[in-house]
């Protein structure tokens, strides 16, 4: 494909497809390993620390500040029941 942008010419050109499709087949038994093979860089045990950011997170204390005492909120015994979309308590 080419044409003209202002003066100047553009010709773009495609690049050529893979031999072969990189599709596979699988049933649901073999499908997380098949993905955990496909990306075994992303699943991998971290080898050392992260690369150190622009900016570090941290959390400024108070000198002598106690810890936070919240009691977590309660539950009932019974399994939750789904709202509706839209819908508030």
């Amino acid at each position: 494909m080419s044409f003209w942008h202002g003066d100047h010419h553009v010709c773009w050109r495609g690049m050529a497809a893979p031999a072969s499709p990189a599709l596979k087949t699988c049933n649901s038994t073999d499908l997380p390993d098949a993905i955990i093979a496909d990306f075994a860089a992303f699943f991998a045990e971290p080898t050392g620390m992260p690369p150190a950011r622009a900016r570090d997170h941290g959390i400024t204390l108070l000198p002598g500040a106690a810890p936070v005492a919240v009691r977590p909120y309660r539950t009932s015994g019974r399994a939750p029941v789904p709202l509706p979309r839209g819908a508030q308590r």
